[in-house]
């Protein structure tokens, strides 16, 4: 089972991104790929549509929707990050 949702970042995320100045996420599009089993680990994949870029994890079954996105979108951010600094290295 695959369920896709669109976060808007306007209101939330803001403290989370300060770590990772340079990078601006207006939008997020989350894959979330359940087992068949209430105990199998969640598949979360986070999208950035304008670069798209995307990265994904593995979470525990016990935790929240919200986390999830949270660490995904944590993660994607740091991916875009690593890439820009790369970039300008060039």
């Amino acid at each position: 089972m695959c369920i896709i949702n669109i976060l808007h970042l306007q209101s939330q995320g803001e403290s989370e991104m300060k770590r990772y100045k340079d990078v601006h996420l207006p939008e997020v599009l989350f894959e979330f790929h359940l087992g068949k089993k209430k105990s199998d680990p969640v598949r979360v994949v986070a999208i950035d549509p304008i670069t798209g870029i995307e990265v994904s994890m593995v979470g525990a079954p016990g935790y929240s929707t919200e986390a999830l996105k949270k660490l995904a979108m944590r993660k994607l951010a740091y991916v875009i990050d690593k890439r820009q600094k790369l970039i300008k290295k060039q």
